[in-house]
C-alpha cells in the first residue's frame, strides 16, 4: 500500500496479518487488530495477577496483556473467556485454573433414602436409580470416557461412565454419578465436580513458563461411610480451548485430568473414576510442550465386586492446529 511518509516522499506499507484492520498510527497507516474482534478491544486494560484471585461469575475479559507471576494462582468460572490484544504470559510457578464447577450427583444420607444419581454436564456419569447397594457409580466424560461403575454377586446395573464427546460451542466437563445405601444403614458419597470450560485468546504470544501450568481437572468423588453404600464418581477433566494469532509456547504443563472415584470403608462400594478433558491450541506456531490429560483412577477399600470391578477414567484428547485462529473452538 503506497502512502505519501512526507512532502513529496513516498512510503509503502505491507499486507497485514489476518484478522487486522488498517488503521493510522501518528500519521502514518498501520495495521491493528480489529476492534471486538476475536482478540478483543483491550477495554480492560492490562491485568497483573500478582496474588491468589478467585472470580466468583464467569464473564469476558477484554484486556491488552495479561501477567499472572509467579507464585500466583488465578482461578475463574466455567464458562470465562480472556481475550488479549497483546501477549499473555504465565511466569515462574504461575497458575491459570478454570474451576470443576459442574457439579456431580448427590447421594443419599440415610437407609432407602432418594439420591439424585447423575452428575451435571454434556455426559455425566451415571449413578444408582434404584436401591440395590451392590453396585456403584460411574465417572462423567469429556474427551475421554468417564469409568463404569461395579457390580458385585448378581446385581446388575452399575453406573455407566460418561461417554467421551467432542469440542463445540458450549461444552464442559461433566460431574461424576452418586448411590443409595439401599435399604441398609449407611451414607453413599457425591460425585465429583466435572471441570469447567475456558478460552484464551492472545492478539500476539501466549508463553507458559518452565514450571507453570494451565489447568481443567475434575474433582473426586466423595467417599462413602457407614456400613453400607457406594462413594461417588470421579468427575470429568474440563476444556480449554486457546488460541494466539504469532505463537503458542507451552514450556510448562496444560492439564485437563479427570477426578478419582471415591473409596469405601465397611461394605460399601468404591466409585469409578472420571475420563480426561479436552485442551485445544491453534496458532501460527505452536510449541505443545507437555499436556496431561489422564483419567482419574478408580476409588478403592470395601467390599470389592465380585462380577465386575469399577474402572478409571479414559484419556483426554488434545487437538493441536497449526492455523492462525479464525475462530473460537468452543464459544
Amino acid at each position: 500500500l503506497p502512502y505519501f511518509s512526507a512532502s513529496n516522499t513516498t512510503a509503502k506499507l505491507g499486507i497485514g496479518s489476518t484478522g487486522q484492520v488498517l488503521t493510522v498510527a501518528a500519521g502514518a497507516p498501520s495495521w491493528a487488530a480489529a476492534p471486538g474482534g476475536l482478540y478483543g478491544d483491550g477495554a480492560d486494560g492490562a491485568k497483573t495477577i500478582s496474588s491468589n484471585t478467585t472470580e466468583t461469575v464467569p464473564k469476558i475479559f477484554r484486556l491488552t496483556t495479561l501477567t499472572i507471576q509467579t507464585g500466583c494462582t488465578w482461578t475463574v468460572k466455567s464458562g470465562t473467556l480472556i481475550l488479549c490484544t497483546g501477549a499473555v504470559d504465565i511466569q515462574g510457578t504461575g497458575q491459570l485454573v478454570v474451576a470443576a464447577d459442574i457439579a456431580g450427583g448427590v447421594g443419599a444420607t440415610a437407609a432407602s433414602s432418594p439420591s439424585l444419581p447423575f452428575g451435571q454436564g454434556p455426559s455425566p456419569g451415571g449413578g444408582n436409580v434404584n436401591y440395590s447397594r451392590e453396585t456403584s457409580c460411574g465417572g462423567g466424560g469429556c474427551g475421554g470416557n468417564g469409568g463404569n461403575g461395579g457390580i458385585d454377586t448378581s446385581f446388575t446395573g452399575g453406573g455407566a461412565g460418561g461417554r467421551a464427546i467432542l469440542p463445540m460451542v458450549g461444552a464442559t466437563g461433566s460431574g461424576g454419578g452418586a448411590g443409595n445405601s439401599g435399604n441398609d444403614s449407611g451414607s453413599s458419597g457425591n460425585g465429583g465436580a466435572g471441570g469447567g470450560l475456558a478460552g484464551l485468546y492472545s492478539g500476539s504470544t501466549i508463553a507458559i513458563a518452565a514450571s507453570a501450568k494451565i489447568t481443567a481437572n475434575g474433582g473426586a468423588g466423595s467417599a462413602q461411610s457407614g456400613t453400607y453404600g457406594q462413594a461417588g464418581g470421579g468427575g470429568s477433566g474440563g476444556i480449554w480451548d486457546i488460541g494466539a494469532l504469532t505463537s503458542i509456547t507451552n514450556s510448562g504443563t496444560i492439564e485437563a485430568k479427570g477426578g478419582a472415584g471415591g473409596n469405601a470403608v465397611n461394605s460399601g462400594y468404591y466409585g469409578a473414576g472420571g475420563g480426561g478433558g479436552i485442551v485445544c491450541l491453534t496458532s501460527a506456531s505452536i510449541t505443545a510442550g507437555t499436556i496431561t490429560l489422564t483419567g482419574g483412577a478408580k476409588g478403592s477399600g470395601g467390599a470389592g465386586f465380585a462380577t465386575t470391578d469399577a474402572t478409571a477414567g479414559s484419556t483426554g484428547v488434545s487437538y493441536s492446529t497449526t492455523a492462525i485462529p479464525a475462530t473460537y473452538r468452543c464459544f
